[in-house]
């Protein structure tokens, strides 16, 4: 039909303005899905077990994952379940070699299960040997990792960057072991999370084993870890940098003074000829499942500045779940980066980590309802009000994430 401007309409909407729709539209999609398009054009897409293991040959370049994998994903069998020692991990760690992970994986909110490394005599041992680069957005499900020094789910050592991570499993070495990274002095690892079970000798602990100079913020820890000296729930020995707003609720098992309910050893014990300090703040521990009443477990303080801020406690189970964790974790942002996890109750997680099943009811009967008073003011626009979609392109995202109801990150 034709208003009274002239102009074709379709609907009741002109074609100019039902045009504006789409492209709005397309960009709000890009921007809830998380996709960056400059970058995905960039960025070598992994889809199978293949495409993960050719990343060796170009460590310094830029990939995406675009499906999840797992056991029966193309690959699998050749590069995990057959060769000696499972799948070998990418890269190595030599820093005069250039030979680590130097550019960018970005995991795209996928997951990759069932991940098999058997390497006992080898150092430098999880999915990536040693990064200087960037992982975000990644979760790791199901994990069997063994090796031997420098040891974790996801990197052996990390000297650069990992957010938004996730490692579930089994982890086992002898020497600086930890659920995500064995060694960690990279720029940060932030809002990551450890469900594993951590088993070690020596600086063995539920996140990293040894952590040095840079900072470990918005993590959790949820696991049992195994050791003889330096166990922590969070961190076996962090040297230097700060620890905050994170904490952990594992059994703790280790024969050893050195054993605390978020770090076993905390600072140096040699001067290293310039200016540390060793940072703990807004951190938290689980007394009834860890079974320590200490943050930390030793104390060294050669050529490092000790700060343990008033803000880190120790609490009961109870404390720490449900409605009760906002209470009593102050430090924790809830209203950014956390979520409390009700009905049952149970420990918090990450704003990007999956809603527990127990609340999964309740959002669907809020994003239905939505979704009818969005339905009463389409225009005539299928899945879209026309209102809300000339406010932005920022507006029309919501709306899409909204009418879609699960996200990339949504998956994991």
């Amino acid at each position: 039909m034709t208003n009274k401007d002239g102009n074709t309409t379709v609907g009741g909407l002109s074609a100019d303005r039902r045009r504006f729709l789409q492209v709005t539209a397309g960009l709000g999609a890009a921007s809830v899905l998380g996709v960056n398009t400059a970058q995905a054009q960039q960025s070598t897409e992994i889809t199978d077990w293949h495409d993960l293991d050719a990343v060796r040959d170009g460590l310094d370049e830029e990939y995406v994952l675009v499906n999840d994998l797992d056991e029966t994903t193309s690959g699998y069998d050749e590069q995990v379940a057959d060769p000696d020692g499972s799948w070998e991990p990418i890269g190595d760690w030599d820093i005069d070699e250039d030979v680590e992970f130097s550019g960018t994986f970005d995991g795209n909110g996928h997951e990759i299960a069932e991940l098999e490394i058997t390497r006992p005599d080898q150092e430098y041992v999880g999915l990536f040997a040693g990064i200087t680069g960037t992982i975000t957005d990644v979760t790791l499900a199901g994990l069997e990792v063994t090796g031997q020094e420098n040891v974790g789910g996801l990197i052996g050592r990390n000297t650069g960057e990992v957010v938004r991570t996730s490692v579930s499993g089994d982890v086992t070495g002898q020497t600086s072991v930890g659920g995500l990274a064995g060694f960690n002095n990279g720029t940060v690892v932030q809002e990551s999370s450890a469900r594993v079970d951590v088993t070690g000798e020596r600086n063995v602990g539920g996140l990293l084993g040894f952590s040095s100079s840079q900072d470990v913020e918005e993590t959790f820890v949820n696991g049992d870890i195994t050791g003889q000296e330096r166990v922590g729930g969070l961190i076996g020995w962090h040297e230097a940098g700060e620890v905050s707003n994170s904490f952990a609720t594992g059994d703790i098992d280790a024969n050893s003074d050195s054993v605390g309910g978020l770090v076993g050893r905390f600072g140096r014990d040699t001067d290293p000829g310039i200016n540390l300090s060793a940072v703990l703040a807004g951190a938290y521990w689980d007394t009834t499942t860890t079974g320590t009443d200490e943050s930390v477990g030793e104390i060294k303080d050669d050529g490092v500045t000790i700060d343990i801020n008033n803000d880190v406690a120790g609490l009961a189970t109870e404390e720490m779940q449900g409605n009760e964790a906002e209470l009593n974790m102050e430090a924790l942002y809830f209203d950014e980066t956390w979520q409390i996890v009700a009905d049952p109750d149970d420990y918090p997680i990450l704003q990007w980590q999956e809603v527990p099943d127990g609340e999964e009811d309740e959002l669907e009967d809020i994003d239905d309802a939505d979704a009818e008073t969005m339905d009463e003011a389409d225009d005539d626009v299928p899945g879209f009000g026309f209102g809300g979609a000339l406010l932005s392109v920022g507006g029309v995202a919501y709306l899409l994430k909204r009418r879609l109801g699960t996200t990339g990150s949504d998956t994991q």
